[in-house]
């Protein structure tokens, strides 16, 4: 049997400008908001556009320089990572989970490739 990886990638565009930060191990991070589109058509005809947020968690040198380079606000990237969930305690006592991708491999794309114009929908006879 093959063994069943963890994985997703997502392309989209950064939410804010990546800030770099250090955690008390000296390892460079950051946070970022990654959201992403889907485009299609209802029964009706009517097309549709759906925005998904996504929380992603960048460590290390190498994914931090990169970050630090080109992670402009609505700049496009290809996120390859790995799902984590986790929670927290509120201050109201209750647990609130969330989730999280701690990313693995970054590539930017150059806004010149054609990737940002809207896709079209595409519609399955």
């Amino acid at each position: 049997m093959s063994t069943i990886k963890n994985s997703v990638q997502l392309l989209g565009r950064l939410g804010q400008e990546a800030e770099i930060k250090i955690s008390s191990t000296g390892i460079p991070f950051c946070f970022i908001s990654l959201v992403t589109n889907e485009y299609g058509v209802k029964k009706n005809g009517e097309q549709y556009e759906k925005s998904q947020w996504h929380r992603i968690a960048v460590w290390g040198n190498m994914l931090c320089n990169q970050m630090k380079k080109r992670g402009k606000k609505g700049s496009l990237w290809l996120i390859q990572g790995t799902i984590f969930y986790k929670q927290y305690e509120k201050e109201s006592g209750n647990t609130q989970q969330y989730c999280e991708i701690r990313a693995n491999k970054l590539m930017f794309l150059m806004e010149g490739m054609g990737l940002n114009q809207k896709m079209q929908p595409e519609i399955s006879a």
